[in-house]
């Protein structure tokens, strides 16, 4: 399944969250950053991380792959508590065919926490500009003479909603697997 799809898809991955004590992290969902000094309950930086674009046995016919690209960013996330997180981030995609900007807008709820094991649901919605809705969801006229669809060019919007769990434990103080 790929955006724009019909298609749901769950998916479990496996990943190592790696958080240095200088700032510095690098994890699969995130990509790597740099975590500024917190201000109180506000933990803020920045990131860039890979969007792998959607290859060409994901698209329809009559459209193209669309490349991976870096997609350097901000990110701002509250701790309400001990348990709830809130949590933003803003991206824009870089390279050939960048796709406009993405803000994700999400929260982070500890099911479970103790012994060094995690458990938290999460969920988000992710915003896109019209250039990014475009790249995803638009269809062309080029790419609606090649397919049959109608053309369509979609205003900047709601692009994504996920929920999830993940569970985690430290195999030392600066690595976590997730």
């Amino acid at each position: 399944s790929y955006q724009g799809s019909d298609e749901q898809k769950a998916t479990v991955v496996p990943g190592i969250f790696l958080q240095t004590s200088n700032g510095l992290f690098a994890d699969p969902f995130n990509g790597v950053g740099y975590v500024f000094e917190p201000a109180g309950n506000l933990i803020y930086g920045v990131r860039v991380n890979i969007d792998t674009g959607r290859s060409v046995e994901d698209a329809l016919p009559g459209f193209e792959k669309i490349k991976a690209r870096l997609n350097p960013g901000v990110f701002a996330n509250y701790n309400v508590n001990e348990q709830l997180t809130l949590k933003s981030a803003l991206r824009t995609g870089l390279g050939d065919g960048g796709d406009g900007s993405l803000l994700n807008l999400g929260a982070t709820y500890k099911l479970y926490n103790a012994n060094f094991v995690s458990v938290n649901l999460n969920a988000s919605v992710k915003f896109g500009s019209s250039s990014y809705m475009q790249s995803y969801f638009g269809v062309s006229p080029a790419q609606s003479a090649a397919s049959g669809l109608a053309a369509y060019q979609p205003s900047a919007g709601l692009a994504m909603a996920q929920v999830g769990l993940t569970g985690g434990f430290p195999i030392s103080r600066e690595i976590y697997i997730i």
